[in-house]
């Protein structure tokens, strides 16, 4: 039987009494969900399964991910295995951020230049028409461009 969330969460805080409440979580639900796929029963099977932790970690889909559990597996054992493959995998993840690349349909449905020109032509020949209205609410509404070229309604206080 795995160890506790409890105890995993008792480890985790005793090892960085300095981390935030989201990361003792976050580290807890990593750690737990490597005991259980593993079948490991003591938390220091963290240590000593090592090569079998690091089998599971590479296969992991996710690099955020992956680098997340290694962080948690560093911070619990001190084990420099970890936080090597910690860094390599931090490096990787930053690398496959910085080649994503705008899917091509995405920048066919991105208005030209003459397209936003003529819009905003529009909206200030409405604007200057129309001004704003005002209600009784001490709210203005006016026209402003929305991300999909339309015109909406916008609220300013």
């Amino acid at each position: 039987m795995e160890p506790s969330r409890q105890a995993i969460y008792d480890l985790v805080r005793d090892k960085r009494p300095t981390a935030s409440e989201n990361t003792l979580k976050t580290y807890t639900s990593m750690l737990s969900s490597v005991a259980k796929q593993l079948a490991l029963d003591r938390l220091n099977d963290y240590t000593t399964q090592r090569e079998r932790i690091m089998k599971y970690v590479e296969a992991v889909p996710s690099g955020q991910t992956a680098k997340t559990i290694l962080s948690a597996l560093f911070v619990v054992t001190g084990e420099k295995e970890y936080r090597e493959a910690m860094i390599a995998r931090a490096e990787k993840v930053k690398n496959e951020y910085k080649e994503q690349k705008t899917n091509p349909e995405r920048l066919r449905d991105i208005p030209s230049l003459d397209e936003i020109k003529a819009k905003y032509m529009t909206f200030t020949k409405r604007r200057s028409k129309h001004r704003a209205l005002r209600w009784t609410t001490g709210l203005t509404f006016v026209f402003a461009l929305c991300a999909a070229g339309n015109f909406c309604l916008r609220a300013e206080i």
